[in-house]
């Protein structure tokens, strides 16, 4: 129930609520994979980017970790607005996560095809668009 309190206040920009719920969930089940991975989210939008990286990594370390935490961590990095880090190294980050999500086994083909129009999405935004057919 805490994590998905904390879905709410993530889907509503509320950075600093979702980290309280998602923290309070760890505390309930420590093992709890999407709760931590969401709070790296909430992290990123506070600017605790340190954190935000300690756990994510910690995460992605993890035996078993699921392909969405790399899906997730792209997704975390494209926010417009990453406090404390500039659009360029935000944008290339998502990008290299999105990229480990598809090459990971047993990714769904409908997943990765979003994930490659995501990749699609930060390249013209950094100003390199993807050839097109034929280029």
């Amino acid at each position: 129930v805490l994590n998905e309190v904390g879905l709410v206040y993530l889907r509503v920009r509320n950075w600093e609520l979702a980290a309280a719920k998602f923290k309070e969930a760890l505390k309930t089940d420590p093992g709890f994979i999407a709760a931590a991975a969401n709070l790296v989210i909430a992290q990123v939008g506070i600017g605790e980017l340190a954190g935000a990286e300690a756990l994510a990594n910690k995460l992605m370390e993890a035996r078993g970790t699921p392909a969405e935490l790399w899906f997730n961590r792209g997704l975390s990095y494209m926010e417009e607005a990453v406090p404390g880090m500039v659009q360029k190294e935000s944008l290339e980050r998502a990008t290299l996560f999105f990229n480990e999500f598809i090459s990971r086994p047993g990714v769904a083909l409908e997943n990765a095809e979003r994930a490659g129009r995501l990749i699609e999405r930060c390249l013209v935004l950094l100003g390199n668009p993807p050839n097109g057919p034929g280029d």
